[in-house]
């Protein structure tokens, strides 16, 4: 039997977020290497997710694992960790910025620097990428969606009775503008053809 496929932003089957309280606990324990292990695996987690959505990485846990290995005393992988958060695309918030003027104040080479603004470019790019295929899938999924509405208002199995005229079809009820169903359809597809434009303009 095949393994299952690993999800984008999860380890060991929990998505990363689900992580924070242990993360918490092992350092208020004094677990610190337990520690820098589980963070190691949620930071490639976070990662994984931003390849996967085009979205930012989750810098709470980059800073996290700075301050542990700070406190373990161990520079190298702690400039190793916040180099290569410099090279993801960021989230908004102020998180990024503080990670960021910690690595300046450790200090950067020239060509740390210029791998750093290579790398995130080329991220960035594929980040755009991303994103931009999701309008595609969204727009094409809301537009099934609207073609799926219309075809319900063209149904004409269903007879219904009516005080004024005896019988109509579905069809014919659907075609009245008073009918409740007509109206309610014609909102739906109203409310699709905005979330549409509105997927096209700010994606």
């Amino acid at each position: 039997m095949s393994a299952m496929p690993k999800r984008p932003g999860h380890y060991k089957g929990r998505h990363f977020t689900e992580y924070v309280d242990e993360v918490r606990s092992l350092k208020r324990a004094g677990s610190l290497e337990e520690a820098a292990r589980l963070l190691l695996n949620l930071v490639k987690a976070t990662e994984a997710e931003s390849r996967a959505t085009g979205d930012g990485v989750a810098p709470w846990y980059y800073e996290h694992l700075a301050i542990v290995y700070r406190k373990l005393k161990d520079p190298v992988n702690e400039k190793r960790l916040l180099l290569r958060f410099a090279e993801q695309v960021h989230a908004p918030g102020a998180r990024p910025e503080k990670l960021l003027k910690r690595l300046h104040a450790i200090g950067l080479t020239e060509a740390e620097q210029s791998r750093i603004e290579a790398r995130q470019a080329a991220n960035m790019e594929t980040a755009e990428e991303v994103r931009a295929k999701s309008r595609e899938a969204l727009v094409d999924e809301l537009m099934e969606d609207v073609e799926l509405l219309r075809s319900l208002g063209a149904k004409t199995e269903v007879v219904v009775s009516t005080k004024d005229s005896g019988t109509k079809t579905a069809a014919e009820r659907g075609k009245d503008p008073r009918s409740p169903k007509r109206r309610g359809i014609g909102c739906a597809v109203a409310i699709l053809w905005a979330l549409i434009i509105a997927a096209l303009i700010w994606g």
